[in-house]
């Protein structure tokens, strides 16, 4: 009853978030932070339902720690979790689930790959819109990330999707580093 319930409200708040953000309501609150910081909340936040899962999840160690952004931190939070969750899914209780932050021209690149089944190349685009789902993600919503993307291009970034070199999906964030 109490994972029916939390799954429920994500479902809940993802369609409030999808509906402010359409509706020009979402208020954002950036700020100049540490990508790392975020990634090691989300780690902590995210290892217990990895390990619940028999998932390996990695922050690589040669990330870039210093980088920084100006970004709603809250929002970033958000979508490194959706993202994680999503990899999980994908993963179906086997795998691998590694994150790297890197720069390049301008901007902080996260880099969440997975080694699931991956996402075919006519689904890549699918995926950001809302209500699709892949048969690997087949228990979610398909609100997840079309919001991942909402909120990143709210920020004047950039979320995409590659063939992973763990054999999954590599999804790519990319946020304007600050000034």
């Amino acid at each position: 009853i109490q994972k029916n319930g939390q799954h429920l409200l994500h479902l809940i708040n993802d369609v409030l978030d999808m509906a402010k953000i359409e509706s020009g309501r979402m208020n954002l609150q950036p700020e100049t932070f540490k990508v790392h910081e975020v990634l090691d909340e989300v780690n902590s936040i995210t290892s217990t339902l990895a390990s619940e899962k028999n998932i390996a999840l990695f922050i690589e160690k040669d990330s870039d720690q210093e980088v920084e952004i100006y970004a709603d931190n809250t929002r970033l939070r958000q979508v490194m979790i959706n993202l994680l969750l999503n990899a999980a899914q994908a993963l179906q209780g086997r795998g691998r689930l590694e994150v790297t932050l890197s720069r390049a021209s301008g901007s902080a690149r996260i880099h969440v790959d997975d080694s699931g089944p991956g996402i075919s190349l006519e689904d890549q685009e699918r995926v950001f819109q809302p209500f699709f789902s892949t048969k690997a993600h087949g228990e979610g919503t398909g609100l997840g990330l079309p919001l991942c993307r909402k909120l990143v291009e709210g920020q004047d970034g950039e979320i995409s999707i590659q063939k992973s070199l763990l054999g999954g999906a590599r999804l790519t964030v990319s946020l304007p580093l600050s000034e």
